[in-house]
Order: structure tokens, then sequence, then C-alpha cells
């Protein structure tokens, strides 16, 4: 899962590299790590111009990044006070497919300007000077000019916390400038003043270089930086920040399917179909008790009667409501006094919800009617669909994937990912903008209240109503008082 590097003590000491001529010679004696941030590089004068500026404090240097498509690229202009001695680069962004945002493509042009200024002072023995740096990313300039520490959980910790060694490193100050981009939208480029000059050229050299690493489909993989000093992998990709749910999914992930397949009869196939993200939104949003709840419900660690006799706080697993034995899926598919009742409103609140959402019509029937079967169904039987009706050729097939995930799983909020799938193209049909994820999580939070509806009916009865358990208790203390005082 991690990487740990060694190294011996070499007997001789390392003879003393060469001071590079140019900036490109000293871009090649970066470290191989640190070559990344500088892909492409030109440089006036040999960047004498640009050193000089730097000692009197007069340099100034702009990045900009371009994402699109899982790709990133980012560009930068370094130059003096009389926009001379110019300085410019561009570079891909290292990171997986799922790693890539704005975000990080902005950090990835400061990037490139402090892998620029290391080899300009090292190619002119700059020792002392400073540099104002322009960026149109505010969220980056703040992380990147803070003195906080910053968090191994936060987005792009990895080039974070590279970046801001590498300037504590630096010979030279480093001053920060928030510059609005886009300004050309509204302004012709004559009429900017100088740093919204310099964002717009480094936006259009970031484009243009990110179209020319799409024409040759490169993207480079994440890689270890030489001032983050430490880093996690995960079967050879390295994360780009400490990833919880990663670390526990690699660490305990065949062990938890393994359990699940055979607690919950779901293979490790069936899992990879549900719609997890659907699911932990929809129980983020639950209130603190409700979610405690839900948890020992779903894994049967609440009050029902088998538990309890298992625990020995009762002598018998009857259902307070029809006195049968009472599991998980008999607390909404208990037949007792008031349940039909209880479970017929709930349903109808689902299906008000499900219309409310633009939920295409083939879903909500064939939901509603499974549903229905699941509850009259008894616990060896599979729901089937009725002959008289015929959904589209999508919502059978997420029907299909609902039937072998198993529908006492779908009160669990366990829904298929066809469900989701189907509804995304109904939405997009009559242009609606409502995101899949939050149209799921809308309905598993509609299908939990089933059960809490039904679990409150169950208690109400358990302890406040003289249900069958309670009465035959109560004719058997009146048959033993009445045979003690007979």
């Amino acid at each position: 899962m991690s990487r740990i590097g060694s190294f011996e003590i070499p007997e001789r000491p390392i003879g003393k590299r060469e001071r590079p001529a140019t900036v490109d010679e000293a871009r090649k004696q970066l470290p191989p790590t640190d070559q990344w941030a500088i892909t492409e590089i030109s440089a006036e004068d040999n960047g004498r111009g640009l050193a000089s500026a730097i000692q009197t404090g007069h340099a100034v240097a702009v990045s900009d990044g371009s994402f699109k498509d899982g790709r990133g690229t980012s560009a930068f202009v370094l130059e003096d006070e009389r926009q001379k001695g110019r300085v410019m680069g561009v570079n891909a962004v290292p990171g997986e497919f799922e790693d890539q945002s704005a975000y990080r493509s902005e950090l990835a042009g400061v990037s490139g300007i402090i892998a620029t200024i290391q080899c300009i002072c090292t190619t002119h023995n700059i020792t002392q000077g400073s540099i104002e740096v322009g960026l149109d990313g505010l969220q980056a300039m703040k992380e990147i000019s803070g003195k906080w520490p910053i968090k191994p959980s936060q987005s792009d910790y990895d080039l974070l916390q590279d970046i801001r060694r590498k300037i504590q490193k630096s010979p030279i100050t480093w001053k920060w400038r928030w510059v609005e981009g886009h300004q050309d939208d509204g302004k012709k480029y004559k009429d900017l003043d100088r740093w919204a000059q310099l964002n717009v050229e480094c936006d259009g050299m970031a484009k243009e270089y990110w179209n020319s690493r799409r024409l040759v489909d490169k993207r480079p993989a994440n890689q270890e930086f030489s001032d983050e000093h430490w880093s996690v992998w995960i079967e050879g990709k390295k994360l780009t920040q400490l990833d919880k749910h990663k670390l526990y999914e690699f660490t305990f992930g065949d062990r938890t399917r393994a359990y699940w397949h055979r607690k919950h009869s779901i293979t490790p196939d069936l899992i990879k179909n549900i719609n997890w993200d659907a699911c932990d939104y929809a129980l983020s949003k639950l209130p603190f008790g409700k979610r405690r709840w839900l948890l020992k419900h779903i894994t049967g660690f609440c009050g029902i009667g088998t538990r309890a006799l298992k625990r020995r706080h009762q002598d018998h697993d009857e259902c307070p409501r029809c006195g049968e034995r009472e599991d998980i899926p008999h607390i909404v598919k208990c037949k007792g006094n008031g349940t039909n009742e209880v479970f017929t409103l709930a349903l109808q609140d689902l299906a008000l919800r499900m219309t409310t959402l633009y939920t295409e019509p083939d879903i909500q029937r064939a939901i509603i009617r499974k549903v229905k079967q699941w509850r009259a169904a008894d616990r060896n039987t599979l729901p089937r669909y009725p002959p008289g009706h015929s959904p589209g050729a999508t919502t059978r097939a997420a029907m299909n994937d609902q039937d072998a995930i198993c529908w006492h799983n779908f009160m669990f909020g366990r829904i298929s990912n066809g469900w989701v799938d189907t509804q995304q193209g109904y939405l997009e049909r009559l242009g609606k903008t409502q995101t899949r994820k939050r149209w799921a999580a809308a309905i598993i939070e509609k299908v939990w209240e089933i059960s809490w509806n039904m679990w409150q009916h169950r208690n109400h009865i358990k302890h406040n109503t003289l249900h069958p358990r309670r009465a035959a208790e109560m004719a058997e203390l009146d048959r033993s008082l009445s045979e003690a005082y007979d």
C-alpha cells in the first residue's frame, strides 16, 4: 500500500555538479520527480533579463490552468517590469482521471513557475530577490500562500505540500496577487491591465496545449514529487489525498464483500451493481437519531423479537402485532391489526414523492407493484411483475437487476444502478437539470420511511396496547392469582 525508499551512503563524496550554462540545461538537471512541471520552455536571452528583475524585486509571473474531460494542463509566463526577458512554459498535470480538476490545474501552473524560478536561480547564481505571482484561482492562492497546516485529507494534498515546501526552500521572497479571470469576455484585450493580459495569454496557452495533448492521447499518471516527503500508493497508483474510504476499501474490501455475501446473499458482482453513492448521500441527510436506528435496523441489532430472545430480554421471538416470529423483514411484512393501513399510507407517500421528482412512469409503476408483491409474498417467493403491463426495455432491465439484488435489499436502500440510469435518460428528455444522485437519494429516503413508519406502529402496539402476547400474559397472571387465593 505504501512505498518505502532506502539508500546507501557512498564511500566517497559525490562530486559537485557544474552550474548549468542555460535554462534548458538547468531544467534537465531538476530532480526526475520535478521535471514534469516544465514540459516545454522558452526563455529570452537565457533568462538574464528575468534574473535581473528577480534581484531588483521587479519580476512578475502569472499562470493559468485548463481542465476538461479528465485531463489538465497549465501554462505560465514570467517577465520583468518592462515586459521583457520573457520566460514561458507549459506542463501536463499528473494524476489519474478521477484526480483531475480545475483546482489541480491551477496548482500545476504554480509548480511550473516555481520550477522555472529554480532554473533561473541556478543558472544565474541568484541568492536573493523577489517575485510577485498573479493567479485567478483565489482558493488555490490562499492555500499556497497560507501559513496554517494543510490537512492530508484535503484535495490535492500531495501537490500542495510539495509547492509549500519548495517555496520555503526558495532563496527569494514570494508575493501573491489575485487576478480576475476572463476579463477579455467584457473588454478588449488592449484595454486590460498588464496582469489581466498575462492571465488571458496563459489561459490561451493552456488550452492550446490541452488540445495538443488530447490529439496524442497522453495523460500522465500521478507520481511522486521531490518535496512532498511521503505518499500513499494503492495497487501502483498514488493517492492525491489521504482518502479514508479508499484505504478502507483496499484494506477491508474483500473481507467486507465476503461478509455481505454470507449474511445478505449479495454476490461481489451484485455489490458493484448497487448505487452506494446515493445510499451514502441519503444516509448523510438523516437526523442522527434516525440514522442510528436505521443502521441497527439494517444489521438486525434493533429490538426485534429474534434479537430480544437472543439477548435473553424475553423468552420468545413473537411479533407484538400478530404473534408470528419477528425478524427484520417481518417489520414491514407483518399483517397484524392496523399494519395494512400504515403500509398503504407510506407507499402512497413514496408514490407522491416519485411524482414530484419527475420519476419515469414505468419506474413508478414497477417499484410500487414490486414493493407490494414483496410484502405480500412469503419469504421464499421472489415477486414477479404481472403480465398485464410491459415496461420499457431499460426499466425491465433495471427491474431484473433489482430482482437479483432482492427486494428486501431495496427496502434497505440498496437500489440498482439500472433505476438511476433509466431515470437519467428520462430527465434529459424532459430537459430537467436534476441530478441522478439527488433523485436516487430522495427515493431511498422515502423507502426507509416505510420501514420507519412500520417500526413506530409496531412499538406503539407493543408498549401502549393490549396485544395478543400481553393478553395471554395477563390471562396467565389471573389464572395464577386465582389458583393462589382460591
